[in-house]
């Protein structure tokens, strides 16, 4: 992904190279690419296994997703005035013919789309959720949100605020240090439920 420093540099980076304070792009407002800082990690266990969607998109290259992280679908035909934060659907229901939103290569400010050819299953080792404060974030130039299963950005965001917050509380006090990664991908269902059951069913 493209990585941008205080001198307006920018560099390409794996995810698993990315670091808090990293500033990413990421599509806001006006469907408008901003730049913005990586705040914490949801996820960032590199040696976790698990079952990735890999998509095959008509631009000849790849594309691959946890199975319930969410990305944003669209029609195939470009419209401007759609708002393409709309839709987020988790990565295991897109189907073929789907369209993604794509950062056009050379013009960084305009969208395009890219189609899905082919859809496959496979196993890869290590698994990243960078937050950022617009909850979503731009990879190999696609528009994907930063979050699994729930799309309520204010309200997850601040819920894991929280308890990073607490969880640094406690382990500065056991061990004299903090973190910025939650790394709670295993029961990341069961928080979704708690919030389902907490929060009123408008607002979810």
């Amino acid at each position: 992904m493209f990585v941008d420093d205080d001198q307006g540099l920018t560099t390409v980076k794996r995810m698993d190279e990315l670091e808090v304070g990293d500033w990413v792009r990421s599509f806001h407002g006006k469907n408008e690419v901003v730049k913005v800082p990586v705040t914490y990690w949801l996820h960032r266990d590199p040696d976790q296994e698990a079952v990735f969607v890999e998509f095959s998109l008509d631009n000849g290259e790849k594309f691959s997703l946890t199975e319930k992280h969410l990305i944003y679908v669209g029609e195939c035909k470009v419209n401007k005035s759609v708002d393409i934060n709309s839709n987020p659907i988790a990565a295991d229901k897109v189907q073929v013919g789907d369209c993604f939103y794509i950062n056009h290569r050379t013009k960084e400010t305009i969208f395009q789309m890219v189609q899905v050819l082919a859809i496959d299953r496979v196993k890869k080792t290590g698994i990243y959720a960078p937050m950022t404060n617009t909850g979503n974030i731009i990879v190999n130039r696609i528009h994907t949100s930063c979050h699994s299963e729930s799309n309520i950005h204010s309200l997850v965001n601040t819920f894991f605020e929280s308890f990073l917050t607490i969880k640094n509380q406690i382990a500065e006090q056991i061990f004299g240090k903090t973190t910025t990664e939650l790394n709670i991908s295993s029961g990341f269902n069961e928080i979704v439920d708690l919030l389902h059951l907490v929060l009123p069913s408008p607002l979810i």
